[in-house]
Formats: C-alpha cells, sequence, structure tokens
C-alpha cells in the first residue's frame, strides 16, 4: 500500500500574484544560494542553521509541527518546517556576501517589532515497511529530503534585501506509536550536504520572505 500524506503548515507563504506585486515595489536587493551544509532540528519546536557560500540562515520558532498519523506499511510525504512570525520568542536572520557588501539581519523580541524575518520548507518521502505482528513501538528512520530557506530585512529608511536558497541531505525521523497500527512524529534531525552539481533554484523560498516586507509597507502607509 503506497500512500502520500500531506501536511500543510502554518501559512508562512503567500500568493504569488501578490508577492509579485509586493516586490515590484519594493525594488529589493536579492541573492540566491545553494545550502552546502547545516542542520536543522524538529524536537517539538524547529531550530537550526544552515549554510552555503558566502551565506548563513537560522531561525528558531517554539511553535510545533502538527502530522498525521502514518500507518505501515506506507510511503508518506512529510512536510516540516518554520519560520518567524508565529510567536512573540521566534527569532532568526541570516547574512549574505553580494558584491563585496555584507548584508545581515537578526529578528528582535517580540518578533510582531521586528523586520526581520527568516523560514525554512523540509519535504521527505520515506516508506514504513510491514513489521507484522511486531509492531516495534519508536521506529527511526533515514531518507533524503529536499528543502529551500531564506531571510530578509526590511530596514526603515533603508532598502530591502533577502536571499533564497535550497539544499538536499539527510534525514533522520523519529516515529513513536499512537495506535495500534500507526505512527506519529517525535522527532526529526536534517542535515543538509553539499552535492556535485548546484541544485536548481527556485523561487518556492519566496513568500517567507514577502512578510517582510509586506510588514515594512504596512507601517508605511
Amino acid at each position: 500500500m503506497n500512500t502520500t500524506s500531506r501536511l500543510k503548515l502554518r501559512c508562512f507563504t503567500l500568493s504569488l500574484p501578490f508577492l509579485v506585486g509586493a516586490l515590484a515595489q519594493a525594488s529589493p536587493i536579492v541573492y540566491t544560494g545553494v545550502f552546502t551544509s547545516g542542520t536543522l532540528t524538529r524536537a517539538g519546536g524547529f531550530s537550526g542553521t544552515a549554510q552555503g557560500s558566502n551565506f548563513s540562515v537560522s531561525v528558531y520558532t517554539a511553535y510545533p509541527g502538527f502530522f498525521p498519523d502514518f500507518a505501515e506499511p506506507g510511503t508518506y510525504t512529510l512536510f516540516d518546517g518554520g519560520g518567524t512570525g508565529g510567536l512573540p520568542n521566534d527569532s532568526g536572520g541570516g547574512y549574505f556576501f553580494l558584491n563585496g557588501t555584507r548584508y545581515a539581519c537578526n529578528s528582535t523580541i517580540p518578533i510582531d517589532f521586528s523586520d526581520c524575518g527568516s523560514g525554512f520548507d523540509i519535504r521527505t518521502t520515506f516508506t514504513l515497511p510491514n513489521y507484522g505482528a511486531n509492531l516495534p513501538f519508536q521506529v527511526v528512520l533515514t531518507a533524503p529530503f529536499s528543502g529551500d530557506g531564506g531571510f530578509g530585512d526590511a530596514p526603515p529608511g533603508g532598502q530591502d534585501f533577502y536571499m533564497t536558497a535550497t539544499g538536499v541531505g539527510i534525514a533522520t525521523i523519529t516515529l513513536q506509536r499512537d495506535g495500534p497500527t500507526s505512527y506519529t512524529v517525535r522527532s526529526a534531525v536534517y542535515q543538509f550536504v553539499d552535492v556535485p552539481e548546484p541544485a536548481t533554484l527556485t523561487l518556492a523560498g519566496l513568500g517567507l520572505l514577502a512578510v517582510v516586507l509586506l510588514r515594512r509597507n504596512a507601517r508605511r502607509a
């Protein structure tokens, strides 16, 4: 039995038409890259740092992940991640170098008063085997993942800037039984790895950062 189970995280992203309009008005400085190292952790909240050539992105949020049950046997796609803006004590930010200039920001607490924001989205496909009558209480699985993330800032009186990056790596997911034949996510660790060929850059991470620009625009309105 092959099943794909999708989880929609809290809405850190915005619709593409709305985003394009915001970016056109802001004319920000933009940087794109590829994650080559770093570790992200789901353990109740979501936190970690990932790096690439000339940039780094970090995030911390205590907002928990809400995951569906996974019944064995089956193949599933797990959606995980997190970003600043969901809770007052969220924090994050990053830096990148572009044309010899360093652009950086760190969010302030409470996050509602910060122009800096960051976040990650992670996608992992894994398979639960058929354990038969010997169903273990806890299962640790490893599987490849792909992810994107970024950060941005809209400093008052300054020029907006943001960066996005994509990457791949290995996820270590710990599942724990919550029913006779079903499991839920207890924790997960996502380790980015370098690859010989650069990953294809996408615009998927732009939505994580549009909220920063819109917050700035709303204050000036």
